[in-house]
This record gives structure tokens, C-alpha cells and sequence, in this order.
């Protein structure tokens, strides 16, 4: 929890700057529909980031505690996505999983799949 939210202080202060410009701003990753999505994509909003993996027992455990910020935050600040780490899992496979999980915030592949 400490991480995020030195992640976070990290993120917010150095958004203020006038002209900002960092290299993580420009990753790209897929989501389950084979869509790019950019970090950049969430410009002005915080975004939490939840990286995980099916065969992670403390991310089973985060998922409903990160969905329960989700559902009490509001959308026009706050961005939740998971971004799923595994290699060998089909996409069909990773749904299944983080339904699982009950993660109902969105979810992105690992750049690697």
C-alpha cells in the first residue's frame, strides 16, 4: 500500500509541472479487445494501476478492496485498471480468472502477450 501511494505522490506532483514529459506516459497496452490504450489516455485523472496475476494469492485478495475503491470513487477523477501479467493464460482465460478475482474494473495484458 506504502508503493501506491508513493506511486501516486510521485504521479500527482510531478503532473503539476507546466510541461511535463516522462517515457511511461507513452506504454501502451492492449485491452481484452485488442484495443492500445495509453497512459496518456489518462491525462488529468489519477490512475491506480493494479498488476496482477492469476496464480498471485495477495492479488485475489486486493481485487475486491481495489474494486470497492473503484465503486466509491468518482469516475471523473479516478481511473482503476488492472493490468494482468500472465504469459501462458488466453484472453478467455484471464476473464475467467479475475471474474474470479471480482475484479469489475477494467483490465489490460501484459505488452509481452
Amino acid at each position: 500500500m506504502k508503493k501506491v501511494l508513493l506511486i501516486l505522490l510521485i504521479l500527482v506532483t510531478q503532473s503539476c509541472r507546466k510541461e511535463f514529459t516522462a517515457p511511461y506516459l507513452y506504454v501502451e497496452l492492449k485491452d481484452w479487445n485488442g484495443k492500445e490504450r495509453k497512459i496518456l489516455d489518462y491525462k488529468g485523472k489519477v490512475l491506480i494501476l493494479d498488476f496482477w496475476a492469476s496464480w498471485c494469492e495477495p492479488c485475489r485478495k486486493a481485487a475486491p478492496v481495489i474494486d470497492l475503491l473503484h465503486e466509491k470513487s468518482n469516475p471523473d477523477n479516478f481511473v482503476f485498471l488492472g493490468v494482468n501479467t500472465d504469459h501462458e493464460l488466453t484472453v478467455e482465460e484471464i476473464k475467467k480468472v479475475s471474474s474470479e478475482f471480482g475484479m469489475k474494473y477494467d483490465s489490460l495484458l501484459d505488452s509481452d502477450l
